[in-house]
């Protein structure tokens, strides 16, 4: 496959939301004031499997002053349901970036509803030996995308070269045209640098 290279414009933009970045710092004023008085936080485990609602009712009945859990994974979405409008506020971004944003959907001819995104995420999870499978994760994205009438897919990640791999093992598997399409490499601000994308 043919890769073009997209190169975003240079912007000295803080992606992190102001508004996060006090709270984090209130948080840790706190924090800091819990430590200086001597107070001692009991550590417990909590949400320890990925995707797993662990109810933080069961820790209700615990006397300890404070508790400090031990939150390895916490990726249910119930655990956000009752603050999702107070986490998109808090995590809303700036004009400038959101801006920054449009440039790089606009680059890439991009719809809310004209291709099939894929997150990999390979690196750390390795160690966990949790990491994405090239073999079902092909299977689904086409299956998905044949199901939706789809014939794009914007795969973003974390391993470059699973993700190009990935991309000819979609096209290659799903019977895909491969003529009009060129994989396109992009580095977008929306992503971190260790996030880039594939775009068949």
């Amino acid at each position: 496959m043919e890769c073009e290279l997209f190169n975003s414009r240079e912007m000295s933009i803080t992606p992190f939301p102001l508004s996060a970045i006090r709270i984090i710092a209130d948080l840790k004023s706190f924090l800091d004031r819990i430590y200086k008085a001597g107070i001692k936080e009991t550590v417990v485990p909590f949400a320890n499997s990925c995707c797993v609602y662990d109810n933080p009712v069961r820790l209700s009945n615990n006397n300890a002053s404070y508790l400090l859990l031990n939150f390895i994974y916490g990726q249910n979405p119930r655990y956000f349901e009752d603050y999702i409008a107070d986490v998109r506020q808090i995590l809303k971004f700036s004009n400038d970036y959101r801006r920054e944003g449009d440039y790089i959907v606009d680059l890439l001819k991009m719809t809310h509803s004209n291709l099939v995104c894929l997150h990999i995420r390979k690196t750390d999870f390795d160690v966990r030996n949790i990491s994405t499978d090239m073999e079902s994760s092909v299977e689904a994205a086409n299956t998905i995308a044949r199901r939706k009438g789809l014939s794009q897919f914007m795969i973003f990640g974390d391993d470059q070269k699973f993700m190009e791999n990935m991309s000819q093992t979609i096209v290659e598997s799903g019977n895909w045209d491969k003529n009009p399409r060129k994989a396109r490499y992009a580095t977008a601000p929306l992503m971190m640098e260790s996030s880039p994308q594939w775009r068949i």
